[in-house]
């Protein structure tokens, strides 16, 4: 047995022993993850036995290439045990023009922590000793029929993956999701030959607006927030987002409220544009030449200033500036490129600028706006639409300081990590209400917060937004506020969406213009019959999901190694408000 395949095997064990070691483990058949195991050991023996044979004979060069495996090997198991999913190549092709940043890698890198380096060294320092004790691994034992044992291994390996679906190892299941993403393309690619897209129509009669001039709108997206955590407490009796809920009863709240898809640019489409974000890539960088007609594009037409702000570093990131410029932005800004250095002291712990930080230097760009059109035309009255993507809740990439864990101060991981961190944008979200009311040119204004996607925090195992299709993974909250203009009101019952926001800012905004939205207003009222929310998971095997009125969920899941529709619907679904209060994650089994 060559070196490879005991190494792999340990490495396997070790990754077992650690998960059945956690207290919310749980193995559900016996008799199932006893087979699931056995297959995962006749595979990585197959891909243990195919290192060995494809090495060259020279010792260095074998025992650097079994080396190289060997780290891919610990960093796929790394992923998968703090993310709970195996890894799935489509997001490097996805993200392929951002690797080069050297801020997304570390954030890329930053999830596996001082412990996960040790295993990486440990790894590689036991193999060392290894081949210094025995040279097993740059001089495997090798069959005199090399060249056709690796045919063997490698029709083998083929079988594990595109055949029925048996082991659970690392290499087979990302093998796996790149035979599925290939497949989806090709499905993809044949549906997109049919019709044009999108369409070009007009809504039905606009909503009057009222009297005196059009207000301003703020469109606030607030990083990862899941509505689970909405009106939640803590086991202790704390509320997760307090002054969110404060607000609840002075404006109209959609309770059952979703992301179309699970990352920001895949939220920012929808909100801006009412169209569902693609199955494969991102529009905003893959599909440049699509002509768009969105809703800054449309508020510009009708004597908007039009502002995207985020409290980013830059805007290069999934190439949300151009998009944002190209699309009736007629200012794009990354808070951190005007932000003053002194500024910036103690309000960078991550992906980008504070929030409460953020907001400031937002509303000081916005006098600075007024003051330069009052200047020009003393009697002008000049309308903004402005569009803040938030980024101190970014999880888990951005790590809270001790001090600010107000909630769990000992941890900044995990579901009770998401809980500080919300409880952290929450707190942040006071700012930009008190820079609001203390400006009186902005007294009439129609602000929109919801989140540009939300976030998984272990209701289902799951603790990563590209993993899994469950309510979490998509469920946001929505509040529309415009102080004595809008009646306050719950939205029970009723199951609406990204794509639905854009809509009702016209009809909010007495709009009555042409459009390519697929949403509907909500101020038009629910109609069961035809009003459908649609979810797109694009990672994991892709999952497309349509919710009905009824609260079901009718999934289509394109499996790695299945994109064939299943033979039953899934059942119904209600969303999980359980919000779990301490740290830890359950973790799925190899």
């Amino acid at each position: 047995m060559p070196a490879s395949v005991w190494i792999l095997w340990t490495l396997q064990t070790v990754y077992l022993v650690r998960w059945l070691g956690q207290s919310d483990s749980s193995i559900e058949s016996v008799p199932r993850f006893l087979a699931a195991l056995a297959a995962t050991c006749f595979s990585v023996w197959v891909f243990g036995w195919i290192v060995a044979l494809a090495v060259p004979r020279n010792r260095i060069l074998a025992f650097a290439a079994t080396l190289a495996f060997v780290v891919f090997y610990v960093l796929l198991l790394l992923f998968h045990w703090h993310s709970g999913g195996h890894f799935d190549w489509g997001v490097i092709w996805r993200f392929r023009r951002d690797l080069l940043d050297p801020e997304v890698r570390g954030m890329a890198g930053s999830f596996v922590g001082l412990y996960s380096y040790a295993f990486v060294g440990l790894a590689l320092a036991g193999a060392a000793v290894f081949e210094v004790a025995s040279a097993a691994i740059s001089r495997p034992r090798r069959p005199a029929f090399r060249w056709t044992a690796l045919t063997l291994f490698a029709c083998a390996a083929a079988f594990l993956t595109f055949g029925p679906r048996l082991a659970g190892d690392e290499i087979t299941a990302s093998l796996r999701s790149v035979r599925g993403a290939a497949s989806l393309d090709r499905l993809v690619s044949r549906a997109a030959e049919r019709e044009p897209y999108p369409y070009v129509r007009r809504p039905s009669g606009a909503i009057p607006s009222q009297p005196g001039s059009r207000p301003h709108v703020f469109l606030v997206a607030i990083e990862s927030f899941n509505s689970n955590f909405v009106e939640a407490r803590t086991g202790d009796g704390r509320e997760y987002t307090p002054f969110f809920n404060s607000l609840i009863p002075r404006g109209v709240y959609v309770e059952n409220f979703h992301g179309n898809s699970m990352e920001s640019a895949r939220g920012q489409l929808p909100l801006l544009c009412s169209l569902w974000p693609s199955m494969r890539g991102r529009v905003f960088d893959d599909y440049r030449g699509i002509r768009l007609h969105c809703l800054p594009e449309i508020l510009g037409e009708n004597g908007y200033r039009t502002i995207f702000d985020q409290g980013a570093r830059y805007l290069r990131f999934e190439d949300t500036g151009r998009f944002m410029a190209d699309n009736g932005f007629s200012v794009v800004r990354a808070a951190m490129e005007r932000t003053a250095p002194n500024r910036r002291e103690g309000a960078v712990w991550g992906w980008g600028l504070q929030d409460d930080v953020f907001f400031e230097e937002f509303f000081a760009f916005l006098d600075s706006e007024e003051a330069a059109a009052k200047k020009r035309d003393p009697g002008s009255d000049p309308r903004y639409f402005a569009f803040l993507a938030t980024i101190s809740s970014h999880f888990p990439d951005n790590q809270i300081p001790s001090a600010q864990r107000y909630l769990f101060p000992s941890t900044s991981g995990g579901k009770a990590g998401y809980g500080n961190s919300i409880y952290l944008a929450d707190r942040y979200l006071r700012t930009f209400f008190r820079e609001l009311r203390s400006r009186p040119y902005l007294k009439d204004s129609i602000v929109v917060l919801t989140g540009d996607h939300s976030f998984p925090a272990g209701e289902h195992g799951n603790a990563h937004s590209q993993l899994g299709f469950y309510e979490e993974v998509y469920r946001t909250p929505l509040l529309i506020l415009w102080n004595g203009r809008l009646a306050a009101r719950r939205v029970r019952g009723e199951l609406w969406s990204q794509i639905d926001v854009a809509p009702t800012i016209l009809d909010l905004l007495g709009l009555d213009v042409p459009n390519h939205f697929l949403g509907r207003s909500i101020l038009r009222g629910f109609d069961p019959a035809r009003d459908r929310v649609h979810l797109v998971q694009p990672y994991d095997g892709t999952y497309l999901s349509v919710l009905a009125g009824d609260l079901r969920a009718f999934r289509r899941h394109r499996r790695r190694d299945d994109l064939q529709p299943p033979a039953r619907s899934a059942g119904a679904t209600q969303p999980d408000r359980r919000v779990p209060g301490q740290p830890g994650d359950r973790r799925a089994p190899p």
